[in-house]
């Protein structure tokens, strides 16, 4: 987990090459499923993306903050 926002209930995962092999893969399907049963909601990406489209990232996790923010708030 690289970032966590308790009051959001959100992780934010930046997955580089050392992610690629299949035994990691596993073990992060796995803690995500478990994180993922207790509420909490993921967003993942490749380090490249960071890298090469920190705006686009900001804004997709802008965007999902909002729509955590909504549903909070909605009846």
């Amino acid at each position: 987990m690289d970032f966590y926002c308790h009051e959001l209930l959100l992780v934010i995962e930046v997955d580089g090459s050392s992610h690629d092999s299949q035994n990691v893969k596993k073990l992060d399907v796995d803690r995500q499923t478990i994180l993922e049963n207790l509420g909490v909601s993921f967003i993942r990406f490749e380090d490249e993306d960071v890298i090469n489209n920190l705006e686009n990232v900001i804004n997709e996790i802008n965007n999902r903050i909002a729509e955590s923010r909504n549903n909070q708030t909605s009846p």
